[in-house]
């Protein structure tokens, strides 16, 4: 649960027996047992009958903080002059299945996927500091996500997928368009106008990781860092850019930690 813990009851014998029983951390619930009094938010931690689980937006346009990551590649039109179509599109089959489980690992959500660039969102169903760590740690699942992929290409192709991650925290508008189930969630507004201003300074400097201050101050971090720039002024207000070659470092132990122990409650929930 994410929000409304203060609506729900105590664990009944039967549903305490079976928490400890997986080792469920205090704010996982049954949702077979839980009876809320209010109004309350939740993360669901197996698959439903829905193919692919992914957040829901607000069904009307509404105005909130959320963090946005950008995860652009860079070298595709270089790999397409290359290799036939059909192994680009192979390729890019397995790019898009690896980022896209790799944000959904973290309880991000994919907003569009283009060409050469996918956006996902954190924080349609959480606070602001929840949302900042899980795109965090998302950052570091894609880097093992893209290594893992290049290893197979290397051998199979002498290939490699270059990207660049880039990531912001602010306000936008977030709401559903079109008729697709699940439907697509767009976001407009400061957030991404300043996020795409931080894909340019991620490729201008040739750095993978681009993470701007107010993703570490949301997720209540310490930036870490190989490089510091500051974007030009937007309204008044300068934006300090975080650029590494690791996204793995952007995430302290503690935080890869939390998503670990939250990996084996999973293993367990499906044995």
């Amino acid at each position: 649960m994410t929000v409304g813990t203060e609506f729900c009851p105590t664990a009944a014998a039967d549903e305490r027996t079976t928490l400890n029983r997986i080792g469920a951390p205090a704010d996982v619930r049954l949702a077979c047992q839980l009876r809320p009094r209010g109004d309350i938010a939740v993360i669901p931690l197996v698959r439903t009958e829905r193919p692919i689980y992914r957040a829901s937006a607000p069904q009307r346009s509404a105005e909130r903080e959320l963090v946005v990551l950008f995860c652009d590649f860079l070298n595709r039109a270089e790999l397409a002059s290359d290799h036939l179509p059909q192994d680009l599109l192979y390729v890019m089959k397995l790019y898009v299945e690896a980022i896209g489980n790799a944000i959904r690992g973290v309880h991000g959500a994919l907003s569009y996927v283009e060409l050469d660039s996918i956006c996902a969102l954190f924080g349609l169903e959480c606070d602001p500091m929840q949302a900042a760590q899980q795109a965090l740690r998302g950052a570091g699942a894609i880097e093992s996500a893209i290594s893992n992929l290049n290893d197979g290409l290397g051998r199979q192709w002498d290939c490699k997928m270059k990207i660049a991650v880039s990531v912001h925290a602010g306000r936008a508008a977030v709401g559903e368009i079109g008729s697709s189930d699940p439907p697509t969630m767009l976001a407009i507004g400061e957030a991404m106008d300043v996020a795409h201003e931080i894909r340019k300074a991620a490729t201008a400097h040739d750095m993978p990781f681009a993470v701007s201050e107010q993703v570490f101050t949301a997720a209540g971090l310490v930036p870490t860092f190989e490089e510091k720039i500051t974007l030009p002024s937007r309204g008044g207000v300068s934006v300090a850019v975080c650029l590494s070659t690791s996204g793995a470092a952007l995430a302290p132990a503690t935080l890869a930690a939390s998503h670990s122990a939250v990996s084996n409650l999973l293993r367990k929930l499906r044995a």
